[in-house]
């Protein structure tokens, strides 16, 4: 009987070691030198594993696990660029190449994806027991985080029991193509007929706009009409001389903020994006559709930031035949 914990609460170790699990079937992968420490006091044959390195070459040496549990580390921040890599997914993914049974707790942001692979490798192997949203306080000090629990037994077959947010419990069967979002039991990945054809994004950045007679939208401001500034002809001419509404590329969490008619001529900046229409008075429509509480409900149920991706208008119905 072999157990490998991922990243868990230091208390753990010790109350494993306690049951069932002599310290020689323990392994612990843990970086915190601090917890380390704690672990070798706790008893000095529990193998501890410090690199994320040593972890995956876990699967080199052949090493088989009954259980593996815990909470890995989300992201890898030590590069030189602003950017992250995540390794929840990795965690997961390995845990279930070399473990029988595997309980972690991991964001749930990847079930929203429907270009994870992470999510698809899971949600296809057809031995995903369940997935638990976590309470948002849960930890407190990790903000615009989901997390959740899931379950993985490589003898399950079947559906998965997804836990939402409100309470709800849906057992589902999972493909690869299976998308969800612990917030919104009825999120769906698109539907029928939906605005995301409409959409198009602006690609001139604020730094490259030269002045000229050309009108171009760039923000929408806190106004009720939208802002027109005047770039050098022949520049970025997205969306120019269409109809349409305009929204900014930064919106607000869960709203499309501000929708403004657009000027026929105008293009737009890469701070705004436009949803298309054949008419002046599609466009008038469609302003009053997207301003509606039918759509304010779509939208504060599937917008997962403040962005209005073209993603979250495969959600919302086209009022256009």
């Amino acid at each position: 009987m072999k157990l490998l914990i991922v990243g868990d609460p230091k208390g753990t170790h010790s109350m494993c070691a306690l049951k069932k699990y002599s310290p020689e079937d323990i392994w612990v992968w843990e970086n915190d030198p601090r917890h380390v420490y704690t672990i070798k006091q706790i008893n000095d044959k529990i193998n501890v594993i410090i690199h994320f390195q040593e972890f995956l070459e876990l699967t080199d040496k052949g090493m088989r696990f009954d259980v593996i549990i815990g909470n890995p580390p989300y992201s890898d921040r030590s590069g030189n660029t602003s950017k992250s890599k995540d390794l929840d997914d990795k965690f997961t993914l390995i845990s279930t190449q070399i473990a029988d049974k595997v309980k972690l707790i991991i964001r749930s942001k990847h079930f929203t994806n429907s270009k994870s692979s992470f999510r698809q490798k899971l949600f296809a192997s057809g031995h995903l027991v369940s997935i638990v949203r976590l309470p948002d306080d849960t930890f407190p000090v990790i903000q615009n985080t989901e997390t959740c629990i899931i379950t993985w037994d490589i003898n399950h077959s079947g559906p998965t029991s997804i836990t939402y947010k409100d309470g709800t419990v849906v057992n589902r069967i999972l493909t690869k193509d299976s998308v969800i979002k612990l917030d919104n039991p009825n999120f769906v990945e698109s539907v029928e007929n939906n605005l995301s054809d409409r959409w198009i994004r602006g690609k001139l950045n604020r730094n490259k706009i030269i002045a000229g007679d050309s009108p171009m939208v760039e923000i929408c401001g806190t106004g009720d009409t939208p802002v027109v500034t005047y770039i050098a002809q022949g520049l970025e001419q997205t969306a120019a001389n269409s109809y349409g509404v305009v929204i900014n590329v930064a919106a607000e969490w869960g709203s499309l903020g501000k929708v403004l008619l657009k000027p026929y001529e105008a293009s737009i900046s890469s701070s705004v994006m436009c949803l298309t229409t054949n008419t002046q008075e599609e466009a008038i429509q469609l302003q009053n559709y997207l301003l509606s509480d039918e759509v304010k409900k779509l939208v504060k149920s599937n917008m997962p930031s403040f962005h209005p991706t073209k993603d979250l208008f495969k959600k919302i119905p086209s009022p256009f035949n």
